[in-house]
Protein backbone atom coordinates (compact mmCIF):
# COMPACT_ATOMS: atom_id res chain seq x y z
CA UNK A 1 0.00 0.00 0.00
CA UNK A 2 1.12 3.55 -0.55
CA UNK A 3 1.08 6.12 2.24
CA UNK A 4 1.93 9.42 0.65
CA UNK A 5 5.06 8.67 -1.35
CA UNK A 6 6.07 5.84 0.99
CA UNK A 7 5.54 2.13 0.38
CA UNK A 8 4.21 0.05 3.28
CA UNK A 9 3.95 -3.72 3.24
CA UNK A 10 3.11 -6.28 5.89
CA UNK A 11 4.88 -9.63 5.97
CA UNK A 12 3.49 -11.70 8.81
CA UNK A 13 4.79 -9.89 11.93
CA UNK A 14 7.00 -7.43 10.01
CA UNK A 15 5.90 -3.99 8.89
CA UNK A 16 8.19 -2.84 6.09
CA UNK A 17 8.31 0.86 5.30
CA UNK A 18 10.22 2.31 2.37
CA UNK A 19 10.46 5.98 3.23
CA UNK A 20 10.67 8.15 0.13
CA UNK A 21 11.37 11.80 0.85
CA UNK A 22 10.02 13.55 3.92
CA UNK A 23 7.79 11.78 6.44
CA UNK A 24 4.98 13.85 8.01
CA UNK A 25 2.62 13.26 10.92
CA UNK A 26 -0.43 12.31 8.81
CA UNK A 27 1.61 9.52 7.21
CA UNK A 28 3.01 8.35 10.53
CA UNK A 29 -0.55 8.12 11.89
CA UNK A 30 -1.44 5.74 9.06
CA UNK A 31 1.70 3.66 9.58
CA UNK A 32 1.02 3.26 13.31
CA UNK A 33 -2.54 2.08 12.59
CA UNK A 34 -1.11 -0.74 10.49
CA UNK A 35 1.54 -1.47 13.14
CA UNK A 36 -1.17 -1.76 15.80
CA UNK A 37 -3.11 -4.20 13.61
CA UNK A 38 -0.01 -6.38 13.12
CA UNK A 39 0.78 -6.28 16.84
CA UNK A 40 -2.79 -7.30 17.72
CA UNK A 41 -2.79 -10.11 15.18
CA UNK A 42 0.62 -11.60 16.03
CA UNK A 43 1.40 -10.51 19.57
CA UNK A 44 4.68 -9.05 18.35
CA UNK A 45 5.87 -6.57 15.77
CA UNK A 46 9.11 -6.03 13.92
CA UNK A 47 9.63 -2.79 12.02
CA UNK A 48 11.88 -2.84 8.95
CA UNK A 49 12.66 0.62 7.63
CA UNK A 50 14.32 1.31 4.28
CA UNK A 51 16.07 4.68 4.52
CA UNK A 52 17.64 4.52 1.06
CA UNK A 53 15.47 7.37 -0.27
CA UNK A 54 14.53 8.94 3.06
CA UNK A 55 14.81 12.59 3.84
CA UNK A 56 13.42 14.37 6.92
CA UNK A 57 10.88 13.19 9.47
CA UNK A 58 8.87 16.09 10.85
CA UNK A 59 9.21 16.76 14.60
CA UNK A 60 5.49 16.18 15.22
CA UNK A 61 5.80 12.84 13.41
CA UNK A 62 8.71 11.85 15.67
CA UNK A 63 6.65 12.84 18.73
CA UNK A 64 3.74 10.69 17.57
CA UNK A 65 6.06 7.71 17.11
CA UNK A 66 7.42 8.21 20.64
CA UNK A 67 3.91 8.49 22.13
CA UNK A 68 2.67 5.45 20.21
CA UNK A 69 5.66 3.47 21.40
CA UNK A 70 4.80 4.24 25.03
CA UNK A 71 1.60 2.23 24.63
CA UNK A 72 2.78 -0.43 22.18
CA UNK A 73 5.78 -2.74 22.38
CA UNK A 74 7.87 -3.25 19.26
CA UNK A 75 9.92 -6.46 19.26
CA UNK A 76 12.68 -4.99 17.12
CA UNK A 77 13.52 -2.22 14.70
CA UNK A 78 15.90 -2.78 11.78
CA UNK A 79 16.88 0.15 9.59
CA UNK A 80 18.98 -0.08 6.45
CA UNK A 81 20.41 2.13 3.76
CA UNK A 82 20.18 5.86 3.91
CA UNK A 83 22.56 8.73 4.21
CA UNK A 84 24.44 9.69 7.33
CA UNK A 85 21.84 12.44 7.84
CA UNK A 86 18.91 10.01 7.53
CA UNK A 87 20.54 7.68 10.03
CA UNK A 88 21.16 10.57 12.41
CA UNK A 89 17.50 11.63 12.28
CA UNK A 90 16.37 8.06 12.84
CA UNK A 91 18.76 7.75 15.76
CA UNK A 92 17.20 10.85 17.31
CA UNK A 93 13.70 9.42 16.92
CA UNK A 94 14.78 6.14 18.52
CA UNK A 95 16.48 8.01 21.36
CA UNK A 96 13.26 9.94 22.00
CA UNK A 97 11.27 6.71 22.10
CA UNK A 98 13.72 5.24 24.60
CA UNK A 99 13.61 8.36 26.75
CA UNK A 100 9.80 8.44 26.89
CA UNK A 101 9.33 4.70 27.20
CA UNK A 102 12.12 3.85 29.61
CA UNK A 103 13.10 0.64 27.85
CA UNK A 104 15.34 -0.39 25.03
CA UNK A 105 13.68 -1.88 22.00
CA UNK A 106 16.32 -3.88 20.15
CA UNK A 107 17.41 -1.72 17.24
CA UNK A 108 20.01 -2.08 14.52
CA UNK A 109 21.24 -0.06 11.56
CA UNK A 110 22.56 -2.18 8.70
CA UNK A 111 23.93 -1.46 5.25
CA UNK A 112 21.61 -3.85 3.41
CA UNK A 113 18.10 -5.22 3.59
CA UNK A 114 19.37 -8.79 3.78
CA UNK A 115 21.44 -7.93 6.87
CA UNK A 116 18.39 -6.28 8.45
CA UNK A 117 16.23 -9.34 7.73
CA UNK A 118 18.88 -11.67 9.15
CA UNK A 119 18.92 -9.58 12.32
CA UNK A 120 15.11 -9.82 12.60
CA UNK A 121 15.34 -13.61 12.17
CA UNK A 122 17.84 -13.71 15.04
CA UNK A 123 15.54 -11.59 17.23
CA UNK A 124 12.71 -14.06 16.53
CA UNK A 125 14.95 -16.94 17.62
CA UNK A 126 15.83 -15.08 20.83
CA UNK A 127 12.17 -14.39 21.58
CA UNK A 128 11.27 -18.04 20.96
CA UNK A 129 14.11 -19.22 23.19
CA UNK A 130 13.19 -16.86 26.03
CA UNK A 131 9.51 -17.85 25.86
CA UNK A 132 10.40 -21.53 26.32
CA UNK A 133 12.49 -20.92 29.44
Amino acid sequence: MMIGRHKLTVEDDIVVLTQIGDHVQAEVLQVTVVMAEVLAAHGRLFFLLDLTQAEKTAPEARRHIAEWSKRNRISGIALFGGSVAARAVSSLAIAAIRLFRGDHTPTVFTATESEARAWIAEQRRRLAKSSTL
